[in-house]
C-alpha cells in the first residue's frame, strides 16, 4: 500500500486509483487538479480511468503523470514505473488479436483470398483518390484538445494542446506553432489579466483553413487595505 508521504507503490494498485484516492485525501477535485496543472479537467478523467491512449503523446501522457503525482504527494519514479506497465496491456492485447487473425488466414481458401484481395485493393485505390481530391479543397481537421472556450484560470499560463493533419501549419495569434509528424501540438501561452482570446488557424499546402477561437479569462484577484484614519463600517 502506498503512504501519503510518498513511499513506493505495491505492484497490485491501479495508478489511477491511487491517484484519485490521494487527491480526495487532500481534499481537492478534478477541477482543483486541473487549474492547478493548467489543464482541462478530461485530462485528468483519462489518467484516473487509465484512458492513457486518448491523450495527446507518450512524452506528453508521462508529464501529466509526473506532474499529477508531485501534487498529491506519490513517488515519482514508482507513478512513472507502474504507467509504463499499464501501457503495456494495449500492446498485448493486440498481439493476442494479430495472432488470431493470423490463424484464421491459414483456414481461408487461396483462390477466394486472392478475389477478395483484388476487390478490397480496387476499393482501396478508388477510395484513395477521392480522399485525395475531396483533401485538396476541404478545409483541414482542427481539434482543440485544451483549453476550453471560456476557462477562468486562476494561474497566468494555460497549455494550448491540439492536431491537424500533418504537414499542416499552425498558427496562434499569426505566430506559427511546431507540430509533431502526426500534426499534434503543444504550446505553453502565457495569459494577461483579464480576457485573453488566442485565434488558432490551421492552413493547407493549397490555402484551405479552419479557425478556432478560445476566449480565457484571468482571473484579478485584488485586495484594498483601508487607509489609516480611515473610517470602517
Amino acid at each position: 500500500m502506498v503512504s501519503f508521504r510518498g513511499k513506493l507503490l505495491s505492484q497490485e494498485e491501479r495508478l489511477g486509483d491511487v491517484l484519485r484516492a490521494y487527491r480526495m485525501r487532500r481534499g481537492l477535485s478534478v477541477k482543483d487538479i486541473a487549474s492547478r496543472l493548467g489543464l482541462a479537467a478530461h485530462f485528468i478523467d483519462w489518467v484516473e480511468s487509465g484512458k492513457y491512449h486518448k491523450l495527446p503523446g507518450e512524452v506528453y501522457a508521462k508529464n501529466f503523470v509526473k506532474r499529477y503525482a508531485q501534487l498529491v504527494g506519490i513517488n515519482v519514479s514508482a507513478a512513472l514505473a507502474q504507467y509504463a506497465k499499464e501501457r503495456l496491456l494495449p500492446c498485448i492485447a493486440d498481439d493476442a488479436k494479430k495472432n488470431f487473425i493470423k490463424r484464421l488466414s491459414a483456414w481461408w481458401h487461396p483462390g477466394i483470398a486472392t478475389r477478395v484481395a483484388g476487390v478490397l485493393i480496387l476499393a482501396a485505390v478508388v477510395g484513395y483518390v477521392g480522399l485525395q481530391a475531396r483533401n485538396i479543397f476541404s478545409p483541414p481537421p482542427l481539434v482543440i484538445e485544451n483549453p476550453l472556450d471560456g476557462l477562468v484560470s486562476s494561474i497566468a499560463s494555460v497549455q494550448l494542446m491540439g492536431h491537424s493533419l500533418p504537414e499542416t501549419k499552425i498558427q496562434v495569434n499569426g505566430r506559427e506553432m511546431i507540430t509533431d509528424t502526426k500534426g499534434a501540438f503543444v504550446e505553453t501561452l502565457d495569459l494577461t489579466p483579464g480576457m485573453n482570446t488566442f485565434t488558432i488557424v490551421a492552413i493547407k499546402k493549397h490555402g484551405a483553413k479552419t479557425i478556432i477561437v478560445r476566449n480565457i479569462l484571468l482571473e484579478q484577484k485584488v485586495s484594498v487595505a483601508p487607509s489609516s484614519g480611515a473610517e470602517v463600517h
